[in-house]
């Protein structure tokens, strides 16, 4: 007869601060293992704070999978998208057309539909791989 065995795996687990993500909103970081997929923060659901008003700390931000013994890449990003609602638009010379800069550094252009009705909620400007050690500048 054979003896229970238990498996035990490694995992990495990252903790972090909040401050205060009702006033200033939570943080836009994504955490990746070997090249996987990259998981958005709390995308879940199932970080729950007691007090979100206040600055929490050793907070439970990411989990990974179980891994194997070895070396490990890991990555941690922030990425920002900038939201944006445009008018309604009859024809090429109506499109919206907004450039943005990141940092001071003109980055990417947005241009609108020529027809369309209103959108809200419209992506405009996407950036990933900020560093998080720093404020960043977005204009338009």
């Amino acid at each position: 007869m054979r003896s229970p065995t238990v498996s035990l795996g490694i995992q990495i687990t990252v903790y972090g601060t909040l401050d205060a993500p009702d006033t200033n909103g939570p943080p836009n970081a994504t955490f990746s293992t070997d090249g996987t997929t990259p998981v958005v923060f709390n995308s879940t659901g199932t970080i729950i704070l007691e007090n979100s008003t206040l600055v929490n700390s050793f907070v439970s931000l990411y989990q990974s999978p179980d891994l194997s013994k070895g070396q490990h890449v890991y990555k941690i990003g922030t990425s920002l998208t900038v939201f944006g609602i445009t008018g309604p638009t009859t024809g090429p010379s109506a499109a919206v057309l907004v450039g943005f800069s990141l940092d001071r550094v003109p980055h990417s252009n947005f241009t609108g539909p020529e027809i369309a009705p209103p959108i809200k909620h419209h992506p405009m400007f996407h950036v990933e791989g900020l560093s998080s050690d720093r404020e960043h500048t977005i204009n338009e």
